[in-house]
């Protein structure tokens, strides 16, 4: 699912669509390799890796001295590729020469800066509602280590309020999902399993059950990666 602040014309929407195309599919590689590489497994990662920069070699040349429709205003377009090119090239380096934790902090940032480069050029895709989902779960997921005082109103509010803003992109996520998701029974299933638990958080409250609420945040903090790892 994507949203343009202006209406492109046919011929510039199907190249956008080509470079959106070919980010999912380098991006994919990017996930499989921060995945790998974070589970304990840098030999995949490292075929991942190489993957993702064959793919982000093909994207560069095809669109750094052309970007595409919105894009095409952005001054720092071509310095953002390369330089996101430069930190998988040094993370695939890296992990050669077994330096994972290395590898992964080249990695890390390349994330937030694609979601950067598509924010401030007025693009909301599918991916973005992702990321929002992902990072309220983190905020909220702060309370599995460090649960509520029941007893202080303002720390129960504060965890409602993260619940409730979680739930808001979950639901936003669930409805402008792509087709392809949307027709996925194990999508519908996370989705509705993951707002079901979102929702249970007050009555856990409610009721003053600490257990529970770890429990639930548990359960929610595996979908969260699911979603993440397998429907980006």
């Amino acid at each position: 699912m994507l949203f343009f602040m202006a209406f492109p014309s046919s011929a510039n929407a199907f190249v956008i669509d080509q470079f959106h195309a070919a980010l999912t599919e380098a991006d994919q590689d990017y996930r499989s390799a921060s995945f790998y590489l974070r589970t304990g497994n840098p030999g995949v990662a490292l075929l991942e890796l190489q993957a993702l920069s064959d793919k982000w070699q093909t994207l560069s040349k095809t669109f750094s001295d052309q970007p595409p429709g919105p894009y095409a205003k952005d001054p720092a377009w071509s310095a953002t590729l390369g330089q996101i090119g430069h930190q998988v090239d040094t993370a695939l380096a890296d992990v050669e020469a077994g330096n994972v934790k290395a590898a992964q902090g080249q990695l890390e940032p390349i994330r937030a800066a694609l979601a950067d480069l598509r924010r401030r050029n007025g693009i909301f895709m599918f991916a973005d509602c992702v990321e929002e989902a992902n990072r309220a779960m983190d905020a909220l997921y702060a309370y599995r280590h460090r649960p509520p005082n029941f007893d202080d109103q303002r720390d129960v509010d504060e965890l409602l309020r993260r619940a409730t803003v979680t739930a808001h992109w979950y639901e936003r996520c669930f409805k402008t999902a792509p087709e392809k998701y949307t027709a996925s029974t194990e999508f519908q299933r996370l989705m509705e399993a993951s707002l079901r638990s979102l929702g249970l958080i007050w009555e856990a409250v409610h009721n003053k059950q600490e257990r529970r609420v770890i429990n639930i945040l548990r359960e929610l903090r595996s979908s969260d990666r699911l979603l993440y790892l397998r429907f980006l």
